[in-house]
């Protein structure tokens, strides 16, 4: 447990957390993409390279092909090298950005670490699960505190109850995510327009407000609170 003294003259947080999610093709890397650079991609999909050709923006990217999470270690430490002269800005459009393509299967990864730590086959008992949250809790503080943008995207999943199926499809995120999050951001396909649809689900921490926004990242910066006013996120339990 930490426990940390409020200080009011502190500078404000300047990294933005958001969080795309949608089916596949519905424009959440697009999105993730349209924030500023430069940018580390942690790739765990392995299509980045063909979303950023539909870019006609120039963009300095890097991706780095995730298949662990030491994978994603490795990879923000050499793109901490790169950039730590560019952080330590007053906003979060003059500062780096770090996307994770997707949040979906380093949910997946984590487990992966959890297990082979522990060198057990599966997460037993209950408990053990929040060690895995932990795992990822600290990747998304260690971002946080080096003061990059942190952006997700997240894939969607069947939903079951009681080991029953239904008709839902709902988000395959582990659940602290959208705690951490500034910005949550719905992207679906419109099938009689053709066209995409990007919907707010949550700007800041007020109750859920639903509105539809434009593609790319000068949209949505319209509708987000400021440095300022942009409290931490709360403390999570368990």
């Amino acid at each position: 447990m930490e426990i940390k003294q409020f200080n009011k003259d502190e500078p404000a947080r300047v990294g933005l957390v958001a969080l795309y999610y949608g089916e596949a093709g519905t424009g959440k890397t697009y999105n993730a993409l349209s924030f500023p650079d430069p940018m580390l991609v942690l790739d765990t999909e392995h299509r980045c390279e063909l979303v950023l050709k539909q870019i006609k923006e120039e963009k300095e990217v890097y991706i780095a092909t995730i298949t662990s999470m030491k994978d994603i270690t490795d990879s923000i430490n050499a793109f901490y090298t790169l950039t730590k002269d560019l952080l330590g800005k007053t906003d979060f459009t003059d500062t780096p950005t770090i996307v994770i393509d997707s949040a979906s299967i380093i949910y997946q990864l984590a487990q992966e670490q959890y297990m082979a730590d522990t060198n057990s086959q599966k997460i037993y008992p209950q408990f053990a699960w929040g060690k895995v949250y932990d795992i990822l809790d600290t990747l998304v503080q260690k971002i946080r505190a080096l003061g990059y943008n942190l952006v997700f995207t997240a894939q969607m999943k069947d939903e079951f109850i009681e080991q029953q199926k239904t008709d839902r499809r709902v988000v395959d995120i582990y659940k602290r995510i959208p705690y951490w999050a500034d910005a949550i951001i719905e992207c679906t396909y419109d099938k009689k327009t053709n066209k995409r649809k990007l919907t707010v689900v949550k700007n800041g921490y007020s109750k859920n407000q639903y509105f539809e926004i434009e593609p790319g990242i000068d949209e949505l910066q319209k509708h987000l609170p400021s440095n300022d006013t942009r409290p931490e996120p709360p403390e999570q339990n368990g």
